[in-house]
C-alpha cells in the first residue's frame, strides 16, 4: 500500500493494542528489490505517496501513541546509473575494487564506510529521518551481510553510529544488523 493507505488504518492498528509500526523502505527506488535498492534516502517514491504523505501519517501515529519505525538500507545501494552509482564519474560512495564493492547476491553496490564521506553521508541520512520528521527508530537492513568478521561488524557500527552518543541526546536509534 501506500503512505495514506496506512495512515488510514491507524486507528485499527492502535485498536489491536499496537505501539508502533514498522515501515519498509518507501524511498526512491527503480523498484527491482521491493525499495531495499534505494537510489535517493531523503525521498519518498510517488508510488507509496510524497513527504508531505508521510509526515501526515507520522503525526496521525503519534496522535494515537504509536511509534514509527523505519526500515533503513545503509548497507548497499543500486548499480543505477541515475542513482549514486558512480556518482561523479569515480566510486565516490562505493568501493572501486568490484570485488569489495559489489554484493555479489543481490547485483548491487556496497558502501564504502572507510570513506568518511560516505559515513557522514549515510549519519546525515539517519538524522535527516531522526530529527526533522521525529521518527521513533531506524532499523538497519543487510548490514551483516557486507561485514565480514564480528570485530569489524562492532567496528563498523561504531564508526557509523558514533555521532549519536550524546547522553543528552533524545534520538533514539533502534539498529538490528539483519
Amino acid at each position: 500500500g501506500d503512505l495514506e493507505g496506512v495512515r488510514r488504518h491507524l486507528d485499527h492498528v492502535a485498536d489491536l493494542g499496537a505501539d508502533g509500526i514498522w515501515l519498509s523502505p518507501f524511498y526512491r527506488s527503480p523498484m527491482a528489490d521491493f525499495g531495499y535498492d534505494v537510489s535517493d534516502f531523503c525521498a519518498v517514491d510517488p508510488t507509496f505517496g510524497s513527504l508531505n504523505e508521510f509526515d501526515e501519517l507520522l503525526a496521525a501515529a503519534h496522535s494515537r501513541d504509536l511509534r514509527v519505525i523505519l526500515d533503513w538500507v545503509p548497507g548497499h545501494f543500486p548499480k543505477d546509473l541515475h542513482g549514486l552509482a558512480r556518482f561523479d564519474g569515480t566510486a565516490l560512495y562505493e568501493h572501486a575494487d568490484p570485488r569489495q564493492g559489489e554484493h555479489q547476491d543481490w547485483g548491487t553496490l556496497i558502501f564504502n564506510l572507510g570513506r568518511r564521506e560516505v559515513a557522514n553521508y549515510l549519519l546525515s541520512n539517519a538524522l535527516f529521518w531522526l530529527m526533522k520528521y521525529h521518527i521513533d527508530g531506524l532499523r538497519a537492513d543487510a548490514v551483516a551481510s557486507r561485514l565480514r568478521s564480528a570485530h569489524e561488524r562492532a567496528y563498523r557500527a561504531a564508526q557509523l553510529f558514533s555521532a549519536i552518543e550524546d547522553p543528552g541526546s533524545e534520538i533514539l536509534a533502534l539498529v538490528w544488523f539483519a
